[in-house]
């Protein structure tokens, strides 16, 4: 079902249509065989029982040779006889043809009369005496042939049926023509045809006025989306007031607006709180901040709690070669980052140190990769190569951080256009590690490159920016040590390179 995802719209319902006129076709096929099958088997029926009917006389006539009333040859000449004057239909007739193939009784060709017809053929080669001789004789059956009407040379095509008298060796017969049955079979498909095409003709105009009501209702949702997106809080999202799914679409725009209206507000008051923040004494603020840290951190950690738990508990019942395992790895390796995030929050208001270890940084790297690889955009291709790095010495979380903010900043430097982020890590030879960021989006020019790295500073709307993570990125390299540089030029992307030493050269350093 994945391929009816990448259909829009107009073709999911062209798709219906195009089937709902296959299943109409068949039907009318199906229709047409089942009505021409019941007009031949009605044809064949009718045969058989007037068949029926006239061995019932010759049955009688028999019966009378039988009591001794007449003699057998008498009795054959007074069933002839009687059989010679009846007539049904369009002046259809009955017929005898003896076991031995001579003809005994054909009203309307008497000329075939006492003449061996064994090997008589229609037009077709059909040996029709020879099968209607057959069937008598096992017990009765149909023969399909083509026989001239009377006084008409055109041979039509026709159905007997043949039943045998064996105390006479005779094979009575009646044939009834079928050539009717293509004309009258023609006529009711037609008006099968007239039906089926008015059905689908008002099917089409339906879907057509439904197709127009959802694809300008999704129109309109799309354009105010992107206005939304844009930053315009004046939009009005006038299909929120639709009673089907369109309108519960419109409704959640509804609330994203909202909430978007209050982020922008409560983004305001920040502003107004760090500027007031920003005028206090710095001993006063880092504790005020600290005190602030914990609380949120506190509640942070108490809401990821049963993130994490239910999170192993649902991975625990998935396979693990199936696409929502590795989806829920991925959620379960964020709400983990979070939960080291928050301790860090934690340690930061308490004034402890962060712990700082050996590691290897190519895992944290791959699975950072991953993280935002999840969380991207399809219009922004995100391309890597970690090769095998010597140990690091520091704090896994804190570089991870660094990974995230360089990456997260050059996805929005590229916006809304097709781009790519490529990430590469390797060995930078004397001993250090050399982590390289480049994006081909809009790129910086000189006043802008130079004060990258100010805390607060911005080229960021606001709400998309505080101007904390590039200084926050600049702080950690320098606490572990490296180096960061930047190459970029307006219209020509940005490439961040980030020089660590490695835990053995730091270790040197040291002694």
């Amino acid at each position: 079902m994945r391929i009816l995802n990448r259909l829009k719209i107009k073709a999911k319902l062209g798709l219906v249509l195009a089937i709902s006129a296959l299943s109409l076709t068949a039907t009318i096929v199906l229709g047409a065989y089942l009505l021409h099958h019941k007009i031949v088997g009605d044809r064949e029926e009718q045969t058989k029982r007037l068949v029926e009917v006239a061995r019932g006389i010759v049955e009688s006539w028999y019966d009378k040779a039988k009591s001794g009333t007449l003699t057998q040859e008498q009795a054959r000449h007074g069933a002839i006889a009687a059989l010679r004057s009846l007539r049904y239909g369009t002046n259809e007739y009955f017929f005898i043809q003896r076991y031995d193939g001579v003809t005994v009784l054909n009203p309307n060709r008497p000329e075939l009369e006492g003449k061996a017809r064994w090997d008589a053929t229609d037009p077709d080669g059909v040996p029709n005496v020879r099968l209607q001789i057959e069937a008598a004789r096992s017990g009765g059956g149909f023969v399909y042939y083509r026989f001239p009407r009377v006084g008409a040379n055109a041979p039509l095509p026709k159905v007997s049926y043949a039943t045998g008298f064996d105390p006479w060796q005779w094979a009575i017969c009646t044939g009834v023509y079928i050539d009717d049955i293509a004309a009258e079979f023609l006529r009711t498909l037609a008006k099968l045809v007239v039906i089926a095409s008015a059905i689908f003709g008002i099917a089409t105009v339906f879907a057509y006025f439904v197709n127009r009501n959802i694809s300008d209702a999704l129109g309109q949702l799309k354009v105010q989306m992107h206005r939304l997106a844009a930053g315009d809080l004046a939009v009005e999202i006038d299909e929120a007031e639709r009673k089907d799914e369109i309108g519960e679409m419109g409704k959640a725009m509804r609330v994203f607006k909202e909430n978007a209206i209050a982020a922008r507000l409560l983004e305001a008051e920040r502003e107004k709180r760090r500027e007031l923040e920003m005028a206090m004494n710095h001993a006063g603020r880092v504790d005020a901040l600290g005190r602030l840290a914990a609380g949120i951190a506190h509640d942070l950690n108490n809401a990821l709690v049963p993130v994490l738990a239910m999170t192993k508990i649902v991975l625990s019942r998935l396979r693990k070669e199936s696409r929502e395992h590795a989806n829920l790895e991925l959620a379960l390796m964020g709400a983990g980052r979070a939960r080291e995030l928050v301790q860090r929050i934690l340690a930061f208001s308490r004034k402890e140190a962060v712990e700082q270890r050996e590691f290897d940084l190519a895992p944290i790297v791959a699975d950072g990769i991953r993280m935002l690889r999840a969380s991207f955009p399809p219009s922004i291709n995100l391309d890597a190569k970690v090769d095998a790095v010597p140990t690091i010495y520091g704090d896994p979380g804190q570089l991870n951080q660094v990974l995230v903010n360089l990456v997260s900043n050059g996805a929005q430097a590229i916006g809304d256009k097709p781009g790519t982020v490529t990430i590469s890590l390797g060995a930078d030879g004397d001993g250090r590690v050399r982590l390289a960021v480049t994006d081909t989006g809009c790129g910086m020019d000189e006043a802008t490159r130079a004060r990258m790295f100010e805390p607060f500073f911005t080229t960021k709307e606001l709400g998309k920016g505080t101007g904390l993570g590039l200084s926050m990125v600049h702080g950690i390299v320098t606490a572990h040590g490296g180096e960061i540089s930047v190459q970029s030029a307006r219209g020509k992307g940005t490439r961040i390179d980030v020089v660590l030493p490695a835990a053995q050269r730091r270790k040197a350093d040291a002694a």
